[in-house]
């Protein structure tokens, strides 16, 4: 990398534009806390360089 980092993106998808489907706030709120609970676990395990 140029600048010698590294980095993560994790992204979510709530709502689908062609098919109209879409999450309500209470399957968002608990699907992305798990989410984000499973990236800090991952985070944890990386080495720091």
């Amino acid at each position: 990398a140029k600048y010698h980092v590294h980095a993560l993106s994790i992204l979510t998808v709530s709502n689908h534009l062609v098919t109209g489907e879409e999450t309500s706030a209470q399957e968002r709120q608990t699907s992305f806390n798990d989410m984000i609970g499973l990236a800090l676990g991952v985070a944890k395990t990386v080495p720091d360089r």
